[in-house]
């Protein structure tokens, strides 16, 4: 017999209007993923329907979480996939709803993948029945023996690998929150999430954005096998890192998750020293990427939850300047979901190339010509699914690589698990130029996320990262044509 109308169920976390006949329930209502994996929420429909998705309690699609899949493979069937059929406000709160028509009886696995740390809410309603999932994220636990004991379980460590023989790939050193071997402290580095590196005065010195210890760690790395801590800032959970030289002074780029923008004098690495902020919630969850335009200095920063990419002039560090917003209020209809930035100088422009996906994941790379830093013009978009792009769905990190005098661009796919080589020599006219994905031989790229390159006597190496099989895949692709697998 079933429970009366509008019966909470505790042990499924919904509510049940059975009066209606059509309702959802969450099987497994609290998780604890992996920042940077999967959340996977499994859901029984009775009846099917119409089903709404929403990030609520402060939780945000593009910010804190980014829809993967739905799919269901109920009564032994073949596997059915659902992309959302459109995309609404959601009341007001920080996040968006995702619909899905015709989801029809039986069970059904919900999957995002993971920005942040810390709790995250979803809200599924079919009819007028409701089901909540929340779940607590952490960050990636780290267990591994050296001489001198165990590393405990919970520290975040950070690795430096040796890629001087791509094909044999030998681990230098690795650090966790802790100390160094001078008794400095390694206390920044709980959810690491991008690291930059900067050559202070014949010194090498690395930069790390700390999630959970809201702060940046910096390290001097001079000698890879045995780093030192040399200073830290601690205002901020920073999402993004990047470095600039200006007039002589080395100055940090540091993006916080919540809005913003902070520029750091690290020109003594032991002292940094906080030049100014741009406070502002236009920017949040992107990346951050250098142009020298005109012999002055700015920023390109890319805004998820925003849709959009804001140029900074830092010419002058003490007082940065917002010189151009990129959203579609300014003609630029395909910068949903953006986050890999990168920029390269073309037979003498300058262009940015953001790579991104919308919340149907439908992938897209936008090129930007940015001669006129006030005044930046599309000049063209590549979108999955047209023109020989067939693997771009959820278009995510993106790099360059000069090879031969031809200009390339490397785009990481999450949801089609790929790599995909562009031709962008003519920007107005790019082509495709190959694929690497499981079909010919790249067998690690679930999940793609970052990507760069690297040159090693004279062979071209693009090194990706792969988070949910935590994996780097390297790729020779000295013939942009054909590229091929070197080591996972």
């Amino acid at each position: 017999m079933p429970p009366p109308p509008n019966y909470w169920d505790e042990s499924a976390a919904g509510f049940w209007d059975w009066e209606n006949g059509s309702h959802v329930e969450v099987q497994n209502p609290k998780s604890y993923p992996l920042v940077g994996g999967v959340w996977s929420v499994d859901l029984k429909v009775t009846g099917g329907g119409t089903l709404e998705v929403s990030a609520v309690d402060g939780t945000a699609f593009g910010t804190d979480l980014e829809f993967a899949r739905l799919y269901s493979s109920s009564n032994n069937s073949n596997e059915i996939t659902l992309e959302p059929s459109r995309v609404e406000d959601n009341n007001g709160s920080n996040g968006e709803s995702l619909l899905f028509d015709g989801v029809s009886e039986g069970v059904w696995t919900f999957e995002v993948d993971v920005f942040t740390g810390g709790p995250h809410h979803l809200l599924f309603e079919m009819d007028k029945s409701s089901a909540r999932a929340d779940n607590t994220a952490a960050f990636a636990n780290a267990t591994s023996t050296t001489p001198d004991g165990t590393y405990s379980a919970g520290e975040t460590i950070d690795v430096r690998i040796n890629f001087t023989e791509p094909v044999s790939i030998d681990r230098f050193a690795i650090k966790e929150n802790g100390r160094d071997a001078d008794g400095g402290r390694f206390i920044e580095l709980e959810g690491s999430i991008d690291i930059t590196a900067v050559t202070i005065d014949g010194y090498t010195y690395a930069l790390v954005a700390s999630l959970v210890d809201r702060g940046i760690q910096i390290i001097n790395v001079t000698d890879p096998t045995s780093p030192v801590a040399t200073a830290r800032l601690d205002s901020f959970s920073a999402a993004a890192i990047a470095t600039v030289t200006v007039d002589g002074y080395t100055y940090a780029l540091a993006m916080p998750t919540g809005g913003g923008f902070q520029i750091t004098n690290i020109t003594d690495p032991t002292n940094p020293v906080v030049t100014d902020n741009i406070t502002t919630n236009f920017f949040g969850g992107g990346l951050i990427v250098n142009a020298t335009i005109d012999d002055y200095p700015y920023a390109l920063v890319t805004s998820p939850n925003k849709a959009s990419v804001g140029i900074i002039n830092i010419t002058d560090p003490t007082s940065p300047a917002l010189n151009a917003t990129m959203d579609s209020a300014t003609g630029f209809t395909k910068l949903d979901g953006s986050k890999g930035i990168t920029t390269a100088t073309i037979s003498g422009i300058p262009y940015a190339l953001v790579a991104g996906s919308d919340p149907f994941n439908d992938g897209s790379v936008t090129i930007i010509d940015i001669a006129d830093p006030s005044a930046p013009t599309q000049v063209t978009v590549i979108e999955d699914g047209q023109n020989g792009f067939t693997e771009l769905g959820g278009a995510y990190y993106i790099t360059t690589i000069t090879i031969d005098s031809s200009h390339y661009a490397l785009v990481s796919s999450r949801d089609d698990e790929a790599v995909t080589i562009i031709d962008v020599t003519d920007p107005a006219n790019p082509t495709p130029v190959a694929v690497a994905n499981s079909t010919n031989g790249f067998t690690e790229l679930e999940v793609a996320r970052s990507i760069t390159t690297i040159t090693i006597d004279s062979s071209h190496y693009a090194l990706v990262v792969s988070s949910e099989v935590d994996a780097v895949t390297i790729i020779d692709v000295t013939d942009p044509a054909n590229p091929t697998p070197v080591a996972v």
